[in-house]
Order: C-alpha cells, then structure tokens, then sequence
C-alpha cells in the first residue's frame, strides 16, 4: 500500500498529469445573456413624453414590445435616465416609427423620469 501511495505522489509532485493542449486552447463557451424581464415593468414612451403615460407592461403592451421592439438592459455605456432613476430596460421600435420606451422596476421611478422630461422640455 505504501508504494501506491509514494506512485501517486510522485506522478503528482513530477506533473505527470497535464491536459491535451487541445483542450487546454479551448476558450470557454459565454454563459448565455439572461433572459430581460419586461412584465410587471413601468414604462412610457420617452419620444411622446406628453401624449405618453406610465404604464405598468403587461397584456397589449407586452406583446407590443416583444414583437415590435429590441429591448436593452442598461449598460456601463448607457447615458442614463435624466431624473437619475435606474432604468430597467429601454426598448426601440423597429422599423421607421420614432419610439423608446423606458422602463422602470417602480412605478415612482417611472413617474419622476417622465415628469423630468417634460419639465426639461419646457424649459428648451
């Protein structure tokens, strides 16, 4: 028993085990983005900001914004929203229509933002 055990210690002390350098090469697969929560958000749309009202994603809307927009979480790169509230995810219409919507994990958040913007607005 002695002897096996000084084997193995010596196979692992010399480095006797190494990976194939195939493997070793292979970079590792990214682990696929999170799927980006859309329902039970708050939104408007930040391009008709008067017209607009905050309103919780769900049924018509949801649907909307699946089919006819690309959504985005936030980035370290993104600008950010003009009251400072987090935004959740920002959703760009495709095609030609002129359209973002903002969305916010709270109600609140959404209703300072779109305030923020129109009073920013009245100001230009």
């Amino acid at each position: 028993m002695r002897m096996v055990n000084s084997v193995v210690m010596v196979v692992l002390l010399g480095g006797g085990l190494s990976m194939p350098r195939a493997v070793a090469d292979t970079p590792a697969k990214p682990a696929a983005p999170a799927k980006l929560e859309l329902k039970d958000r708050f939104g408007f749309d930040a391009m008709k900001p008067k017209q607009s009202k905050c309103t919780k994603v769900a049924g018509a809307l949801l649907k909307k914004l699946e089919k006819s927009y690309t959504c985005e979480a936030p980035t370290d790169d993104s600008p950010g929203s003009a009251s400072g509230k987090p935004i959740a995810a920002s959703c760009t219409a495709k095609g030609k229509t002129r359209s973002t919507f903002l969305l916010f994990a709270k109600q609140a958040d959404c209703k300072e933002e779109r305030a923020t913007q129109l009073a920013n607005a009245e100001g230009a």
